[in-house]
């Protein structure tokens, strides 16, 4: 991960190097192909700084691209806690959408019942913290087989060549307010 600060705007850009592989589709393109496949009424937020990455009439959306494949799909309790907030106050439904190299898995988040344990892990919002930029966090390691794969395989694989040069290179960057 590269990290740029500018002193005028008070923002730190990191630039997620490694995701736009071969065998991984970023968020972007996992919306993309949502819109296509799944619904074509999947929006972005409007606050750049939403806490979830898309929206449909019934339900909240939070994407995750990851470059390693595991059996289980890691989910924070202060990202859960948020989504599960929204779906309140909005009476929707939270989808947890995580895409790797193994294929896109959705995960109905309010009915999984989670079971909280605390990590020792990376945060990008503790950069300035010298040597050990980490913290404990609490998280739930969600079975795979909890969730739906969407598309998986030799499908799978089609989708990533297809898209792979068809999103621009902003959307592949993430800036947040330090």
């Amino acid at each position: 991960m590269e990290i740029l600060k500018t002193k005028k705007m008070k923002q730190t850009k990191i630039t997620f190097k490694g995701y736009n592989t071969e065998d991984v589709l970023t968020e972007a393109e996992v919306i993309k192909w949502m819109r296509t496949v799944v619904t074509t009424t999947i929006t972005r937020p409007r606050n750049v700084y939403s806490r979830y990455d898309a929206s449909t009439s019934k339900a909240i959306i939070e994407i995750k691209s990851r470059n390693r494949v595991y059996n289980d799909v890691m989910l924070e309790k202060a990202k859960y806690d948020v989504l599960v907030q929204y779906a309140k106050v909005y009476d929707k439904a939270v989808i947890y959408v995580v895409a790797d190299a193994d294929g896109i898995y959705a995960f109905d988040l309010l009915s999984i019942q989670p079971e909280w344990k605390q990590y020792f892990l990376p945060s990008v919002y503790n950069v300035g913290a010298g040597d050990n930029p980490h913290r404990y966090k609490w998280c739930y390691n969600i079975p795979k087989s909890k969730g739906v794969n969407l598309l998986s395989g030799e499908a799978y694989r089609e989708v990533v060549r297809m898209y792979k040069d068809s999103v621009s290179k902003e959307e592949l960057t993430l800036t947040v307010r330090i």
